[in-house]
């Protein structure tokens, strides 16, 4: 086919991709790549190394390791050998218009003569990447057009079924960065290490998650009486009058719940010392000054230490500097670089009816029911929910931000007029923004039962889904208004939960 039609779908002044050059020298191993690319729809492009240029094909779904999925490979137009190392942004206006990342690569060796093969319309050929291994197949669909091809893993070792895993979502970075797409689009920095996708070795068991016993609670609420406060009447959200008291209170008598959820975890904490109408501040970092019941704990890869609150003593704390929410990372210190817990934040416009929220939260928890996870949802005290599924930590950052990608991806296929899955604030009339970032290192979420530095004092509150049917909106629950609401736990069972997903 050569490069003349490649070459005719481009405006080199405009795009980064390669002029490239198709030189006919054969070599004694042949190059093969796959590039993960988000245009118009997500597809990967994979190419193989023939007489100077790489035959490419079009994988709309990817590659898969199990023998019983045949994936359609469309063959489109030859590229240079160079194209091969393309990672970045096609702009605008210009052919293949998204972002491309350089997913896989390595050599290839075909079993027989590949010129008379391609003629026959069955490639077989073994694989010898970063990623993909073994012996792989091409097939043409004869009755599809010229074309239309199949890919398809062949039995060998390296072959699985999609039970026991799915390559794509295992492996979604960069070979050549180890960034995802949205970072690539995004042009910011990779990592220098591979990321370790694979479960961690046998580890020790870790700090088990503990509410503070009554007698402790007790203990706290006798402290807070005898407590010299500073500025105790100073008023934090004006609109109902609540003060820096009312905060303070509300973190003792709520802190069984708090605690659970936000111990042994780092923490982002959002101060307001002059209450919700001044301007406040993130921290997210110890510094000193702090109280010691705020505790200094040590991030592996961070410089700075994080903070950390285990107690009631450092919900006083909190509450003293003026903390008016609190959000943690989706782990704890115990298992740093495995989540115990993948967030799906349903961020809706507000022109959105709330019906359809609701709707969409349960969508998404009956689609992780279809991998096998059981969810629970909680309100944000916003203008959203969250779904949070509990999972044991045995995959890494990159795993589950790669999953949750996957599920808001389709749920947002269901329907592209509602559902938005990029961060595009322009686009975001009259849709929900299904946010599955909260899943990166170093991302948090608001935490259950922090309050929310809005009018109304709200709280982020679980709740059960039978609620949720009743019509149950995002900002119900107020520092004014939870007392009742404190003696049930609709996620009494959360860290009890141990369960993967079945890919």
């Amino acid at each position: 086919m050569g490069l003349k039609e490649y070459r005719r779908k481009r405006d080199f002044k405009k795009t980064a991709e390669p002029r490239g050059t198709a030189t006919g020298t054969r070599r004694k191993s042949l190059k093969y790549v796959i590039q993960k690319h988000d245009a118009s729809h997500l597809h990967y492009d994979f190419r193989l190394e023939l007489d100077g240029v790489l035959l490419s094909w079009a994988v709309p779904k990817g590659p898969s390791l199990d023998p019983k999925q045949k994936r359609l490979a469309m063959q489109v137009e030859d590229h240079p050998l160079d194209y091969g190392n393309f990672e970045g942004t096609i702009p605008e206006g210009e052919y293949g218009a998204g972002t491309v990342m350089l997913w896989d690569r390595g050599e290839w060796r075909p079993d027989t003569d590949p010129h008379r093969s391609l003629r026959a319309g069955s490639l077989k050929f073994e694989l010898k990447g970063e990623k993909l291994h073994g012996h792989w197949a091409l097939f043409r669909m004869k009755s599809a057009g010229e074309k239309s091809w199949l890919l398809v893993k062949e039995k060998d070792e390296h072959a699985q079924s999609l039970r026991q895993g799915d390559v794509l979502l295992e492996k979604p970075l960069s070979i050549k960065t180890q960034r995802d797409l949205d970072d690539i689009g995004a042009g910011r920095k990779g990592v220098n290490q591979k990321a370790k996708l694979s479960p961690p070795p046998k580890r020790t068991k870790p700090k088990p998650h503990r509410a503070p016993a009554a007698r402790e609670r007790q203990q706290a609420t006798e402290r807070l009486r005898n407590l010299r406060l500073t500025h105790p009447e100073k008023v934090y959200y004006p609109d109902n009058d609540i003060r820096k008291i009312d905060i303070l209170e509300y973190y003792v008598k709520a802190s069984d719940r708090l605690l659970e959820h936000i111990a042994d975890r780092p923490l982002m904490i959002l101060r307001y010392p002059e209450g919700i109408e001044r301007k406040g501040f993130v921290q997210k970092h110890w510094t000193r000054g702090l109280p010691a019941a705020i505790k200094k704990r040590k991030v592996r890869g961070e410089a700075e230490p994080y903070i950390s609150v285990d107690s009631p003593e450092g919900l006083i704390a909190l509450a003293q500097f003026g903390v008016l929410e609190i959000h943690t990372w989706n782990t704890t210190f115990a298992h740093i670089e495995n989540p115990d817990q993948w967030v799906f934040d349903l961020d809706p416009d507000p022109h959105v009816p709330w019906n359809s929220v609701i709707d969409t939260a349960f969508a998404v928890r009956d689609l992780l029911k279809t991998y096998g996870l059981r969810s629970f949802v909680k309100t944000t005290g916003g203008k959203g929910l969250h779904v949070v599924a509990p999972v044991e930590p045995k995959f890494d950052w990159d795993l589950g931000k790669a999953f949750a990608k996957a599920v808001c991806e389709d749920i947002a296929s269901s329907n592209p007029d509602l559902y938005l899955v990029n961060m595009s604030k322009a686009k975001r009339r009259g849709k929900i923004f299904l946010d599955y970032l909260r899943n990166g290192r170093g991302a948090t979420a608001v935490a259950p039962y922090s309050p929310r530095a809005r009018f109304g004092a709200t709280l982020s509150i679980p709740v059960e889904w039978t609620e949720l049917k009743r019509g149950l909106k995002s900002d119900a629950f107020t520092i004014r208004n939870i007392d009742r609401r404190l003696a049930k736990d609709p996620w009494k069972s959360f860290y009890q939960i141990k369960q993967v997903p079945k890919l």
